[in-house]
């Protein structure tokens, strides 16, 4: 692998249907929230609007868990949700956890059922459960979630300028600390690569060599 080279990205070929399967699910999510708030109206909107604030809550208090490596307990869950609301408390869960599926390729597994333990963890069988470096932060997976989907779209190789190129459009930046993934080009050139999710290749019959 050389900086100087313009090599194209390959997807290795077990990782294919993973990410299709993957992209698909997010679509149909979107398409069901759009169809459903077209549907409802009045009360069963509003009751709507309730269930989404309660689940986006629910978001943001589980990777804050993830983040800083805490349990996840379902009493604290609770806390969250209004009590007028806690007999919906396995729909909003679901909810949360299946967004959360779907932009980190994490799941949420329960850990211990008799005192109701939850944690995150990656499908992607990456070390430390997808935070790519020991100790605090998100999970990297949605990155290299990202760039498998352009390759697939792609055909299965895609250039290095067109990979940045479109993580540019997500304002991820080669050299640039991202909030969440740090410092991308070393995740995408270098450790993605070394786990084997992507592969260098050098361009064929190109002139000059690239």
């Amino acid at each position: 692998m050389h900086d100087g080279l313009d090599e194209a990205v390959g997807v290795m070929p077990d990782t294919h249907m993973m990410v299709l399967r993957g992209r698909l699910r997010l679509f149909k999510d979107v398409a069901f929230t759009k169809n459903s708030f077209i549907e409802e109206t009045g009360v069963k909107n509003t009751y709507s609007d309730t269930l989404n604030s309660m689940t986006s809550l629910l978001e943001q208090f589980l990777l804050h868990k993830y983040k800083m490596k805490q349990p996840i307990m379902k009493k604290n869950m609770l806390k969250i949700i209004h009590p007028k609301y806690h007999n919906r408390f396995a729909e909003v869960l679901k909810r949360a956890s299946e967004h959360i599926e779907a932009v980190f390729a994490v799941d949420l597994k329960e850990v211990d059922s008799t005192i109701h333990s939850y944690d995150l963890v990656s499908k992607l069988n990456l070390p430390n459960n997808g935070r790519v470096w020991d100790g605090r932060g998100l999970p990297k997976t949605s990155l290299l979630m990202t760039v498998l989907g352009l390759i697939v779209v792609r055909g299965n190789c895609a250039a290095k300028e067109d990979i940045w190129r479109f993580l540019n459009m997500m304002r991820v930046y080669a050299g640039r600390k991202h909030f969440i993934y740090g410092e991308p080009r070393k995740l995408v050139t270098k450790y993605f690569v070394t786990m084997k999710y992507l592969e260098y290749r050098q361009v064929a019959n190109s002139d000059p060599p690239r």
